[in-house]
C-alpha cells in the first residue's frame, strides 16, 4: 500500500507539472498496482516462512521428548550412582557391623531393663483400672509387656487417654523402680545374633545387586543404541528443517517501513519520470512502441537483471551451509559420547569445512584426534579454536593433554596454567600441571600442586600416586609413605607400584596391603570409571 501511495503522488506531480500524458499516468497506475501486489506477496511469504518455522520447532521439541525418554544417558547414569551408592555400602558393611555391636556394649543397662520389663505380661498383671477387656484391647494392638508401654504407643489404642496412660505409665515405673543393673553381665547372645542378621541380610541384598550390576548396566547401553538408531534419521532431519526453517523465516521477515517504501516510490518515480520531460510526449510514445515491438531492448533488460537474479540464487547454498555445519557438529557431539571417534572427527571436519571460524568445531575435533592418539593435528585444531575463543578452559586443558602426551612439558604446564587461570579448582588440571613440573624437576611447584588437587578431591587416587613420586624425587620418604598408607584405602595397585619405586633400605616400612576378597576384586570395574586422568 506504501508503494501504491507513493507511485501515485509522483505520478500526479508529474502530470500537473507539465508533462500531460495520458500514458504516463497509466503507466503509474501501472506501478502502483505492482507495488501493492508485491507487498502483499512480501507478507504472505514473512507468514508462511513463521508458520514453517514454527512447525519445525514443534517437531523438535517432540523429538527432543522422544530423546529424552528413549535415548538419553539418563538412565544408564542413574543406574551406575545407584551401583556406586551400594558398592560403598558393601564396602561399609564392616564398619557398620562393629559400630552396631559397640553400641550393644554402650547399651547393655538399657538392654537389660528392656528384657527385665518384658517378662512381666499385661494380661496377667493386676492394674488398677485395667480390667480384663481392656488388657485384652491393649494386646490387640501389640502392647504386650511392660516394655511395650510408652505414652504414645498407650494413646495410640482406641479408647485410651491421659487418665489410662498414666496409669498403665505409673505401673511400668513401679516395675522400673526394682530393676538392678549387673555391669558384669556382658552382651546378651540374642541381641548379637540380630545384629549379625541383619548385617548377613545387607551383603547378600547388595552382593546380590551388585553382581548383576554390569549386566543392567550393558541392557541399558543396547537399549539406549537401538533408540538411538531408531531416532537418528528422524533427528537428523528435524535438525535440518529447524534449521533451515529459522533461516527462511529471519531472511522472509525483514521489516519495510512505509517511509521506506514510498522513498522507493519516489525514487523510481523520478528515474523514470525525469527523462519523460527530457523527451516529450512524442518521444514517449516512440520509445513506448519501439519497446513494445522491438525485442532488442527487452533482452538487454533480462541481461541487466541477471546478476540480481543470481545473488539471489548464491543465498541458498550459504543457507544449506550452515543448516550442514549445524548438523554436522551435532552428529560429531553425538559420535564423540559414543567412543566413535574417527567417524566424530569426520563430522566435526565437514563442519569445520562449512563454517571455518566454529570455536566449537575446532575444540571438539581436538579432543576426538587425542582420543585418536593423534597428539600432533590435536594440539594443532585446539590452538584454532583458542585463537577463536581464548576463554574455554577446556580447550586449553585439551591441549595440554595433547602436548603432555608429546613430552612436550613446558608448553604443557603453559597451557595448563592458562587452564587454572579459568578455573583455578580443577583437580584434573592441578594433577596434570603437576606432572608436567614433575617431569620439569620443579619439585616444590609440583607439591603445590598436587597438594591443591588432593585437597579438592580427597580420593583422587593417581594425584596421591604422583605425590607420592614427587617427595621420592625430593628425598621426603617419609611423606612419600604417608601417600602410600592413603592409597591403600583408595587403589591398592598403585599403592604397590609405590611401595616398589621407595628405595629398598633396612628403614624402608613392610607393606601392609589388607587382603582383598574375590568380590572386592570383582567390583574393580567401577573403580576403573573414576581413575581416568582425562
Amino acid at each position: 500500500m506504501a508503494v501504491c501511495l507513493g507511485a501515485l503522488l509522483i505520478g500526479l506531480l508529474l502530470l500537473f507539472s507539465g508533462l500531460s500524458n495520458q500514458g504516463v499516468f497509466w503507466l503509474y497506475i501501472g506501478l502502483s498496482y505492482i507495488g501493492s501486489v508485491v507487498a502483499a506477496a512480501v507478507t504472505s511469504e514473512g507468514a508462511q516462512a513463521k508458520l514453517q518455522f514454527d512447525a519445525a520447532q514443534k517437531r523438535w521439541r517432540e523429538l527432543e521428548g522422544l530423546w529424552g525418554n528413549k535415548a538419553a544417558l539418563s538412565r544408564f547414569q542413574s543406574k551406575l550412582n545407584d551401583l556406586t551408592a551400594k558398592k560403598k555400602e558393601y564396602l561399609a558393611l564392616s564398619a557398620l557391623r562393629n559400630e552396631k555391636l559397640r553400641k550393644l556394649v554402650d547399651q547393655r543397662k538399657e538392654r537389660q531393663l528392656y528384657r527385665y520389663l518384658d517378662g512381666f505380661r499385661i494380661v496377667k498383671a493386676e492394674i488398677s483400672g485395667i480390667g480384663p477387656s481392656r488388657r485384652a484391647i491393649l494386646l490387640s494392638y501389640g502392647v504386650e509387656t511392660a516394655a511395650d508401654l510408652t505414652r504414645r504407643a498407650i494413646l495410640s489404642v482406641p479408647g485410651f487417654g491421659a487418665v489410662y496412660a498414666s496409669k498403665l505409665l505409673a505401673w511400668r515405673k513401679s516395675l522400673e523402680s526394682r530393676f538392678v543393673f549387673n555391669p558384669t553381665e556382658g552382651v546378651n547372645p540374642a541381641d548379637v545374633q540380630v545384629v549379625e542378621q541383619e548385617v548377613t541380610s545387607a551383603r547378600l541384598r547388595l552382593e546380590h545387586d551388585l553382581t548383576n550390576g554390569p549386566n543392567d548396566l550393558r541392557r541399558i547401553c543396547q537399549e539406549i543404541d537401538t533408540a538411538r538408531s531408531s531416532l537418528q534419521v528422524s533427528v537428523h532431519e528435524g535438525l535440518k528443517a529447524l534449521a533451515q526453517s529459522e533461516v527462511d523465516w529471519k531472511a522472509a521477515s525483514i521489516p519495510i517501513k512505509p517511509v521506506v517504501a514510498i522513498g522507493i516510490a519516489v525514487l523510481l518515480s523520478i528515474a523514470v519520470g525525469v527523462p519523460f520531460r527530457e523527451v516529450g510526449t512524442n518521444t514517449f510514445r516512440t520509445l513506448f512502441l519501439s519497446t513494445s515491438t522491438n525485442a532488442q531492448p527487452a533482452k538487454a533488460q533480462n541481461a541487466n537483471l541477471t546478476p540480481t537474479a543470481k545473488t539471489t540464487t548464491e543465498t541458498v547454498p550459504i543457507v544449506d551451509a550452515q543448516a550442514e555445519s549445524r548438523i554436522s557438529f551435532a552428529n560429531g557431539v553425538e559420535l564423540s559420547k559414543r567412543g566413535r571417534f574417527e567417524e566424530a572427527a569426520q563430522e566435526f571436519q565437514r563442519s569445520i569445512t562449512l563454517t571455518p571460524d566454529s570455536a566449537e568445531a575446532n575444540h571438539e575435533l581436538g579432543y576426538a584426534l587425542y582420543r585418536l592418539g593423534k597428539y600432533r593435528e590435536s594440539a594443532e585444531s585446539s590452538q584454532r579454536a583458542i585463537a577463536l575463543y581464548p576463554k574455554n578452559a577446556e580447550t586449553l586443558r585439551n591441549l595440554g593433554l595433547a602436548l603432555k602426551a608429546m613430552q612436550k612439558w613446558k608448553d604443557a604446564a603453559k597451557a595448563f596454567r592458562e587452564a587454572l587461570k579459568i578455573t583455578p579448582e580443577h583437580p584434573p588440571t592441578l594433577y596434570n600441571l603437576g606432572v608436567c613440573l614433575h617431569k620439569l624437576e620443579e619439585y616444590e611447584d609440583a607439591v603445590q600442586v598436587l597438594q591443591q588437587a588432593v585437597h579438592l578431591k580427597p580420593d583422587y587416587a593417581l594425584a596421591h600416586y604422583e605425590l607420592g613420586l614427587v617427595y621420592l624425587a625430593s628425598d621426603q620418604t617419609d611423606a612419600a609413605f604417608e601417600e602410600y598408607t592413603r592409597l591403600l584405602d583408595l587403589n591398592e595397585k598403585l599403592a604397590k607400584k609405590l611401595y616398589e619405586a621407595m628405595p629398598s633400605t633396612p628403614q624402608r616400612p613392610s607393606p601392609s596391603i589388607p587382603p582383598v576378597t574375590e568380590y572386592y576384586r570383582r567390583m574393580a570395574f567401577f573403580d576403573s570409571i573414576s581413575t581416568a586422568d582425562s
